[in-house]
């Protein structure tokens, strides 16, 4: 069915959070994804939700095959993801952008370490 994997920018200065990115093939290289979003915008714009949820976006969509005919998704929620919300795989990711170094969560998939909290709750 795929590698799937759900990714979510957020604030936690602000419990404000984006769209979540839906990654068909893209599980395995959730951490890969990560890393590009952190090095391209820590430092040129950290707590920006807006515009960092635009380069995940975009971060998704450069690693993704082309021609593939299942890429990456995009949706608005009314929830900040939780493992509830994961489809296996590689589960969710929740960015945390409000703080530098940005924190990253790995929640309901494989990618989750062991001694990682389960769930992020907002102020």
């Amino acid at each position: 069915m795929g590698d799937r994997v759900l990714l979510q920018c957020w604030n936690s200065g602000t419990g404000k959070f984006g769209p979540v990115v839906y990654g068909h093939w893209l599980g395995e290289q959730a951490p890969q994804i990560v890393a590009a979003l952190r090095a391209r915008m820590e430092l040129a714009r950290p707590g920006d939700l807006d515009y960092n949820s635009a380069r995940l976006v975009q971060t998704a969509c450069a690693l993704t095959a082309a021609g593939s005919t299942t890429g990456v998704g995009l949706w608005n929620t009314d929830h900040l993801l939780t493992a509830a919300d994961s489809h296996g795989d590689a589960g969710c990711v929740l960015i945390d952008v409000g703080v530098v170094p940005y924190a990253v969560q790995y929640l309901g998939g494989y990618l989750r370490a062991p001694e990682q909290p389960k769930e992020v709750t907002t102020p």
